[in-house]
């Protein structure tokens, strides 16, 4: 009998252990308390409210809220001529994977905001769905505003990192995807658009005193909407990077006088066929001084070859162009500017191909010399630079190797073998398991790597002093070390 109570005993120990699956919740948001706002505008960076009456509207509140997947919030606003935003606040607000928004309002996030798994793992979507639009009502107090859905979609004024978004069916009047704000900091992986217009980028809201950067960045995208996929505006201060998107319904990119700004394009796909749904206007995408020895409307392997042969030359002559620094000689500063373009558009409207795509094997082994006679520079190459070139090395075993240095502050930089091509994630953990940064996440061919961490975490914000833990995967296998960051 003892033994017998003993067994049930440490059967429900073992059942009370296992975690049980939280359940799904509908959380519906409180539409019926109005709101008096005075809206603040800009001209010049200076803000003014002479001629801006308070309006009224709808406008609940979310801080710090994190949902589980599964989970479905809805904001449906059905009040006859009020405005209505839902606002989700706090650096702790994350959306899970397979949450699902039914709303027919305009989201704003503030602060810092993460939607869907960064680590790869759980690659369920988090969608907000156009429900219950209406464009009967007109909405009064506040005219720019139009119908109730007419900005509907996604605002952006804080920090926020979003895998795989879905945002979809806002198609009515001026209905958008996803409105940038200024001052944001936005990185976008693998969002999937579907509405009137699926990016504007910075919104309708004049820039706020002292907002000096906005940045954007998309990757692996796909904007299929039914009007056009892009606006990106470019005044002072505006970055837009995008690499591998899908920009279905085309682009425009305009820019005026201004400098300090620009929008870069890699392996895009712009549906050139769409005619003038594609426009760059201005010098948004243009490099100057180019890297783009070959003229070919991007700088690519064939330009860094270019470089290579003719590295420590005086700049004179075929030999000037390659001077981006006017320092009188090609140097090390010239190759930190080829780097930074690399993989970029030199000309308007040209669709860049994968900027690797035309290395020989007689290149890479010309890069592989060059870079072996110049230890250290290797790291300060592109990441898909770097991938190329360690393809070239025959790699025998998986290797995870220590940081150097460690300790480090307030860089380091992490070495590992590919001996086969694998979905690759290297990703550093703190001391309670949280993820800090995710520092690759791609297909990568066999060979050796090194990726420099910055002590910044996903958010670019630096991490304190203390142990993290940094996790290599790679198909089925996978290693953990520590390293000690000190201030």
């Amino acid at each position: 009998m003892k033994t017998i109570a003993k067994v049930v005993f440490v059967s429900l120990i073992l059942l009370l252990a296992i975690p049980m699956a939280s359940q799904a919740r509908t959380i519906t948001v409180k539409m019926d308390t109005l709101v008096y706002e005075r809206q603040v505008k800009y001209y010049g960076g200076v803000p003014f409210s002479e001629d801006v009456p308070e309006w009224r509207g709808i406008l609940p509140v979310f801080t710090n809220i994190q949902t589980s997947s599964g989970d479905t919030i809805i904001a449906i606003q059905t009040a006859k001529g009020i405005i209505a935003e839902l606002k989700l606040r706090g650096d702790s607000t994350w959306l899970a994977p397979g949450t699902t928004i039914l709303t027919n309002c305009e989201i704003k996030t503030f602060d810092h905001v993460l939607i869907g798994d960064p680590t790869g793992q759980d690659t369920r979507p988090v969608r907000i769905i156009a429900s219950g639009l209406r464009t009967e009502d007109k909405v009064t107090g506040y005219s720019s505003r139009g119908t109730i859905d007419k900005y509907a979609g996604l605002s952006l004024f804080g920090n926020l990192k979003a895998y795989r978004l879905e945002v979809l069916g806002f198609k009515q009047d001026g209905g958008c995807g996803i409105s940038v704000q200024y001052g944001s900091w936005t990185e976008l992986y693998d969002y999937f658009s579907q509405n009137r217009y699926g990016l504007i980028m910075p919104g309708r809201y004049d820039a706020p005193a002292g907002i000096v950067k906005t940045v954007l960045r998309t990757f692996r995208c796909s904007f299929q909407d039914s009007l056009r996929s892009a606006y990106i505006d470019l005044p002072n201060g505006v970055f837009y990077y995008d690499e591998y998107s899908d920009f279905g319904q085309g682009v425009g990119v305009y820019q005026d006088d201004s400098t300090g700004s620009e929008a870069i394009f890699t392996g895009s796909k712009f549906n050139l066929a769409l005619g003038e749904r594609n426009q760059f206007w201005g010098d948004g995408i243009i490099i100057s001084p180019s890297a783009d020895f070959n003229d070919d409307g991007g700088v690519n392997f064939a330009d860094f070859i270019a470089f290579v042969r003719v590295f420590g030359s005086q700049a004179s002559g075929e030999t000037a162009k390659f001077d981006l620094s006017k320092n009188g000689v090609v140097d090390f500063s010239d190759f930190l500017l080829l780097n930074k373009q690399f993989g970029k558009l030199t000309k308007p409207a040209v669709a860049l191909t994968k900027p690797v795509a035309a290395a020989s094997a007689e290149g890479i082994r010309e890069a592989r010399e060059f870079l072996d006679e110049h230890p250290g520079w290797m790291p300060l190459l592109p990441l898909e630079l770097q991938t190329l070139l360690a393809s070239a090395e025959q790699v025998s075993e998986f290797k995870l190797d220590q940081n150097f240095p460690n300790p480090f502050n307030p860089e380091t930089t992490i070495s590992y073998s590919l001996p086969e091509a694998a979905e690759v994630r290297l990703t550093i953990y703190g001391l309670t398991g949280q993820v800090v940064k995710t520092l690759v996440s791609a297909r990568q061919v066999a060979g050796q790597y090194q990726i420099r961490w910055d002590g910044t975490d996903d958010f670019g914000r630096p991490v304190a002093s203390g142990v993290y833990f940094y996790q290599l995967l790679s198909g089925a296998r996978g290693d953990v070390r520590r390293m000690l960051l000190l201030k």
